[in-house]
């Protein structure tokens, strides 16, 4: 290995074959940038990508719709005088002054009024609402039950900007807690407070390839979201992806 001299100051930057990094930058002339504060992309793991399921806790079982993910957040400044507030999709905000179904569905819920509410009864500072978009010119499919409707949003998860974590299955800013007490529409919940057992994740994996919700007739399903106490994950219906 050859050594080299170098005196104190020298710009290491190309010996080292160092070079700046920009992040990808939004193609939509719609979209303002990249998510701040934390926020990561939404992405649920799946059950087979965990090292350990907490088998013998009491879950939720909530519906996964096959749509197209909104985020929708505050952040109130350091002296409580302002707030920041964005809407976007899984990577990306889009301007506020632009027309499309993120901005047409947090307009319609008054999303941003909800989460300032949510942040000022809670003692919190910022807080981000992520569902699934639904509804006709969002997806397709014939197997798709969500694709013949009217476009709406099913809030599925609450996000903590102060503390860079979601709010899970106890917290009283857990989504299926927070949500009915502003009036907001979230994900069906199928069973509510059931035991993990390996059986119940068979059961939506393999077995069902029909689900009631809220005493509707059976309808195909993409799979379902579990949720418990330390988080939550995903296990897709293979008879509906088989139809993908």
């Amino acid at each position: 290995m050859t050594k080299l001299k170098l005196s104190p100051g020298t710009d290491l930057t190309h010996i080292l074959g160092i070079e700046h990094y920009q992040a990808p930058q939004p193609q939509d002339l719609n979209a303002s940038g990249p998510y701040g504060y934390g926020i990561p992309r939404t992405d649920e793991e799946k059950w087979q990508g965990l090292d350990s399921l907490p088998y013998g806790e009491r879950v939720d079982v909530t519906l996964k719709i096959d749509g197209q993910s909104l985020t929708a957040f505050v952040k109130q400044s350091e002296d409580g005088l302002t707030w920041e507030q964005g809407v976007g999709g899984r990577s990306f905000l889009y301007k506020l002054t632009s027309d499309n179904h993120f901005t047409r569905n947090a307009a319609a819920l008054d999303i941003f009024s909800c989460l300032k509410a949510a942040c000022s009864a809670n003692g919190v500072k910022g807080l981000a609402f992520r569902g699934e978009q639904y509804g006709q010119g969002i997806q397709k499919g014939t197997h798709n039950p969500h694709s013949k409707l009217p476009v709406g949003l099913a809030l599925f998860s609450t996000w903590n900007v102060d503390q860079r974590r979601y709010e899970t299955k106890g917290s009283p800013l857990y989504i299926h807690a927070l949500a009915p007490q502003l009036g907001l529409p979230t994900v069906p919940v199928l069973e509510r407070d059931v035991i993990l057992t390996p059986e119940l994740i068979k059961r939506y994996a393999e077995e069902l390839e029909t689900v009631s919700v809220n005493g509707g007739p059976p309808q195909p399903f993409e799979g379902v979201v579990i949720n418990h106490a330390g988080g939550s994950f995903k296990v897709i219906n293979l008879h509906f992806d088989a139809k993908k």
